[in-house]
This record gives structure tokens, sequence and C-alpha cells, in this order.
């Protein structure tokens, strides 16, 4: 149907947002698809660090997980039986990646003890590391000591060293001299964790860090996926996300929940496009039913509430007036598209107060009305008729 001026420019402006996202999401598909042709994936050791700090977590995570189950965007049968991380195999999966048992941690401890003497001189025990100058040049010893004062200034000579010696992407020291003058930043994998769960972008301290794909683990032909921004391992920023029931929100997201502008596609054909708060329609939006019917107008916590004004699918108005946990409430205007209109208080769904009914612009009844019937001597009409 064709917008009312007025709400043109609201509508415009969110559209606008989203285009947005959309360019986001268009420009990391083509690095996605580099990196599945290059087979570029993170190592075992990389993806066992990440789910033991994850692990240490989990307390925080669960309270996410309860503020999650109460927005629009949960459902018990797409969340609970999925997510669910098995950390069982980690520590036996790390004793296999070292290669060491409980006769060569015991061996390893003998020679610390026996070398104790020479460790003594080049650490003090009780808190600073005394180098050995003989061992660096004058270049990087000063480097050293601006760093310990605090008085460093760093420029491309200072890097983050190369994660990949290290077998993960976790942020190094930036005071060590870079002698080829590079700046070595994280780079894109693919991270197929033990629970079947799939993250393709980048990690910086084992976690996900900005614009990344992460895919849950289902037996669903479909699963839930996001691809959007991350900061600090959450969705934050702008994105999209993908439910394995057909549902689709793209838009802004703040830890973890949408956030902003968003808009939503639905399985059955209807869509939203507004303000989100903590992934649930929450400020001032558009509603459209899959029948072709438009709600325009405030929301509270997933509802229609406040101001709003609903359109029949031919664009004629059909309601205008306030609302109330998804139903006509309070003063408002309802049309029936044939000449009859009523004007008035509405309670829950139905006229209820003082209201006037109309045909064409003739008054045919004025008073009090009760449960959607007009009150005469305190009688309804099929009382006084009877």
């Amino acid at each position: 149907m064709e917008l009312p001026r007025r709400y043109k420019d609201i509508f415009n402006r969110y559209v606008s947002e989203i285009k947005k996202v959309e360019k986001i999401i268009k420009g990391f598909d083509s690095k996605k698809e580099k990196l599945i042709k290059n087979e570029v994936y993170a190592t075992e050791f990389e993806i066992n660090e990440i789910e033991m700090q994850w692990k240490l977590y989990e307390d925080e995570m669960e309270k996410d997980m309860e503020n999650f189950r109460e927005s629009e965007f949960y459902t018990e049968e797409q969340y609970e039986p999925e997510n669910k991380t098995d950390y069982s195999d980690i520590e036996n999966l790390i004793e296999d990646d070292y290669g060491l048992d409980e006769e060569d941690i015991n061996k390893a401890f003998e020679l610390l003890n026996d070398n104790e003497d020479s460790f003594e001189d080049d650490v003090n025990i009780s808190g600073d590391i005394k180098y050995n100058e003989e061992m660096f040049d004058d270049d990087i010893l000063e480097a050293m000591r601006e760093s310990a004062d605090g008085n460093i200034e760093y420029d491309d000579d200072y890097y983050f060293e190369d994660e990949r010696e290290y077998g993960m992407d976790m942020e190094i020291d930036v005071s060590m001299p870079n002698v080829e003058s590079k700046n070595v930043k994280p780079v894109d994998r693919i991270y197929k964790f033990t629970n079947g769960d799939i993250y393709i972008g980048k990690m910086i301290n084992n976690r996900m860090q900005g614009v990344g794909n992460y895919i849950f683990h289902s037996d669903r032909e479909v699963k839930n996926e996001y691809i959007g921004e991350f900061r600090n391992g959450l969705r934050y920023g702008k994105g999209i996300y993908m439910f394995s029931n057909g549902d689709e929100y793209i838009g802004n997201f703040r830890n973890e929940m949408a956030n902003g502008i968003g808009r939503m596609l639905y399985k059955n054909g209807a869509e939203y496009i507004g303000e989100w708060t903590n992934s649930r329609k929450n400020g001032y939006g558009f509603y459209q039913w899959e029948t072709g019917e438009v709600y325009i107008g405030e929301f509270k916590r997933g509802k229609f509430n406040g101001r709003g004004i609903c359109y029949a699918s031919d664009g004629q108005i059909m309601y205008d007036g306030t609302w109330k946990n998804n139903q006509i409430h309070g003063k408002g205007r309802f049309f029936w598209g044939d000449g009859r209109r009523y004007e008035g208080d509405f309670v829950e769904g139905r006229k209820h107060g003082e209201g006037t009914f109309y045909f064409e612009d003739d008054v045919i009844y004025e008073g009090t009305w009760e449960n959607d019937e007009p009150i005469i001597f305190g009688m309804k009409f099929d009382e006084i008729f009877k």
C-alpha cells in the first residue's frame, strides 16, 4: 500500500539503515567464500584454548541466555537442544596435544628445582624482571627501558606479534620490537568447535571480533546463523540473524540482542521494520500482516502499545487511536468501510464507555456503551426490544 506522506520519511530512514547492514554482509560474503575455498582452518590447539576460556564464562553466558529466553528471538524448540557445548573431553585433548603424562611433569619440576640457582641471577621473584643486557643491542634495550617507564610511543616498529607462532589469535605485548617493520594483524579463519558450531572470522584474545559468521550446530537442514559484526565475542553492531524456522532479522545488535533499527521477515509473510530493545519490538515501527493489513505506531515489549493507526490492505483506515497489549484500548475511531464508524472509548477491543456511532455523517447513537452494545435507560438493545 502507499504510505501517507507523514510516515514516508520515518520509513525511508529505517530502510536506509537496513541497506547499511546489507552492504556489510555483502562485503563479507566474498571473503567467506575465499576462506572456504582455501581451507583456512584454525588448529586444534586454537579450538582447545578458545573452548577452555569460554568454559570459564559459562555462568555469565547462562545469565545472557536467561535474558535471551525472554526476547522475541527465543523459542525453546530452536535453542535448548542445540547450543550446549560438551567440554568433557577438553582436558584429554590438551593432554594429547602436549603429549605430557604425570611422569613427564614430575621430571620437568625436578629440572626446575635442580636449576633454581641459575634463574635467580636473571629473575627477581619478588616482582621485577632483570635483563642480562649483554643479550640485547642498544636499540632494543632502549625500547625496553621506555616501555618499563611507561613513556613509549608506539609506531610501525611495534606490533602484534604473529599469532600463528602461538597457535591462537592472542594479543601479544605491543612493546616487542618488530625488526621487519610490519604490523601483523589478526586474520580470518574457520573455527570448527567440538559441539558442531562453526565460526568464520577473526579472534582476538579468543573472542570473536569484527565481521564474522557464526553457524549453530543442528541436525536440521536449516540452521540458526548470524552474519555481522562482533565485539568481545558478542553480536554487537550490524548484522543478520537467520532462524531455523525460516524467520530472518536484519539490523542492529547490542550485547547479543536486537537493539536499534531492524527488520524482521517472518516465514508466514508478515514483516516488521522499526525500533527494537533487547530483541523486542519497542518504540516506533511498521508491522504488516501476511494478508496485507498494516499497523503504524508505538510498540512496547513486543506488542502494540500507545498510539497507532491500522490500515486495511486497500489502504483505507480501519482504526486510529490507542492500543494496549495488542488490543484496541482507550480513545479511538473505528471504521467499517461502508460508511459506518464509531468514535469514543474502547476497553480490551470492545466499545465500552462513552461513544458515538455514525453512518456517513449522521449520528445514529451517542451515549454509553457496554461490551460493544449501546445502553439506553440502563438497558441493552436486546433487553429493550425483547
